[in-house]
């Protein structure tokens, strides 16, 4: 009986996407401006020249907002395939239940925000440039894993990377993930990967490009003189402030209330299934104070609540973002509590979840943080819902009735209220 009902689930979840895609409409914003271009080696130029590295997303949005038929069905089969990809990626026991938890996690996801810069244009850039990113880790396993240098694998884990390194973040975390990789690697076997070594060069690579790109510089400037004339006297390290306060204002305040529910359920739910009971006051505390700063940010200017150049004289906002920051530090230490006898998964989840706040966190440098809306949130949003993948997985089999509850009781509800705004 279960069974059947993960299998209605599955087939549920790949209805709803197919509907989703065939009802969305195109939006204008970028995708206006992609569809007066052309693909030629002019434009292609002209883009790295004057705007952004991002020639491979250029490419494909371009081609796609000519093709909207060929863009929807494509769009429907990643997104289909995205929580089979994190499943294999993540689930070496391949188990079925896991797979229902992974697309359950996926409508947690809030696809409204895909359309923020245009449907297209957005997806392309963002959602397909994850599911590369997947496929990369896929590929690199399964080359890692091979006896010969050479091999078919080691051209998908090329090929894939070439593609998940084309974006600023991309290039920025992988370098960060894969030097993480090879010393780790190195400290384990004392020895140099040449493998990693070969997969961390591609990736440093793509991370010169950009930082070369004299577009990056240019659009800078002009972004500067258009969303944040201020920004330009900002220092590193209030950039990396006001990218971290407000990465949290987001998710412990009411914009993201499905993804940090779902996290703080899944602690709660591993914490209680072993009975530690510390940790589930903390829990508890952090739950109280999450609905009261929803309650806050309802009734009160979101910008008053985070110090930012416009109120550093505001205690209000100074308490806040103590609240903040005591309820990421819970999050981290209750971790660290229940993955306390697995070093190795307990290095992973803080690495997945450190990893995807910084993504946010990197938008400080860019004069559009306030412009970007919430699309820039896409690559943190998946790594904390594989942090709360991963810390449900440490919960013991009498608690996979309950998780699959709680993903349950906020998945379709989320999925389908967010399908609605989509479509509007």
């Amino acid at each position: 009986m279960v069974r059947k009902l993960q299998i209605i689930n599955l087939l549920l979840f790949s209805l709803l996407i197919l509907y989703f895609n065939y009802a969305a409409g195109l939006s204008n914003f970028d995708d206006g401006w992609a569809e007066s271009q052309g693909i030629s080696w002019d434009s292609v130029a002209n883009l790295y020249r004057w705007w952004s590295g991002r020639v491979i997303a250029y490419v494909l949005q371009v081609f796609m907002i000519h093709h909207t038929l060929v863009f929807r069905i494509m769009n429907s089969a990643v997104m289909i395939a995205m929580p089979f990809l994190t499943w294999i990626l993540l689930d070496r026991s391949r188990k079925l239940r896991n797979l229902t938890v992974c697309v359950l996690l996926f409508l947690l996801y809030d696809y409204t925000e895909m359309r923020t810069a245009g449907i297209v244009t957005t997806y392309v850039t963002y959602y397909w440039g994850l599911l590369a990113n997947i496929l990369f880790y896929i590929f690199l396993r399964q080359y890692l894993k091979a006896d010969s240098g050479i091999n078919a694998h080691l051209f998908t884990a090329i090929a894939a990377g070439i593609i998940a390194f084309n974006s600023e973040i991309g290039s920025l975390l992988n370098t960060a993930i894969l030097s993480a990789f090879l010393i780790a690697d190195y400290c384990d076997r004392r020895a140099l990967n040449k493998k990693l070594l070969l997969m961390l060069l591609l990736a440093a690579l793509s991370l010169a490009f950009f930082l070369t790109c004299p577009g990056l510089r240019n659009r800078s400037m002009s972004e500067t003189v258009t969303w944040l004339p201020e920004f330009s006297s900002f220092t590193p390290v209030y950039k990396f402030y006001l990218g971290f306060s407000e990465t949290l204002l987001y998710y412990f305040g009411d914009r993201r209330p499905a993804t940090m529910l779902f996290l703080l359920g899944a602690l709660l739910i591993s914490a209680g299934n072993r009975v530690l009971r510390k940790e589930l006051a903390a829990i508890y505390v952090v739950m109280i104070l999450f609905c009261l700063s929803g309650f806050a940010i309802v009734n009160s200017s979101p910008d008053g609540l985070i110090v930012n150049f416009s109120n550093a004289g505001c205690l209000k906002a100074y308490l806040f973002l103590a609240f903040l920051l005591s309820s990421f530090l819970f999050m981290v230490l209750i971790i660290c509590r229940l993955f306390e006898d697995n070093p190795r998964m307990l290095l992973l989840t803080l690495m997945v979840m450190l990893l995807g706040i910084l993504s946010r966190t990197a938008v400080g440098f860019s004069p559009t943080l306030y412009a970007s809306a919430t699309r820039t949130f896409m690559y943190c949003d998946f790594a904390l819902l594989v942090t709360g993948y991963l810390v449900l997985n440490q919960a013991k089999p009498q608690a996979s009735e309950r998780s699959m509850l709680l993903i349950t009781l906020l998945a379709y509800p989320y999925f389908i209220r967010n399908l609605l705004r989509h479509l509007n």
